[in-house]
């Protein structure tokens, strides 16, 4: 009997992603957390994700077109 391993590739060249720091209050600091940890995710990709959305709905708010408002709500 033999084992067949799957191995996933791995780019040689990685992009290099800008570090930004941020000071945030505790209380958001733990709600970011807890919210990560609910949805078995990292903080980094929550956060990712939420300033993804944000983007979406700052262009729905500042577009003047009726049928992209309706797209998002």
């Amino acid at each position: 009997m033999s084992t067949i391993i799957k191995r996933n590739l791995h780019l040689t060249t990685k992009e290099k992603i800008p570090r930004i720091n941020y000071t945030l209050s505790p209380k958001i600091v733990g709600d970011l957390k807890t919210e990560a940890m609910e949805k078995d995710i990292s903080q980094n990709i929550l956060l990712k994700q939420i300033s993804e959305k944000f983007g979406q709905l700052d262009r729905c708010i500042d577009s003047e077109s009726v049928e992209v408002r309706q797209l998002c709500y």
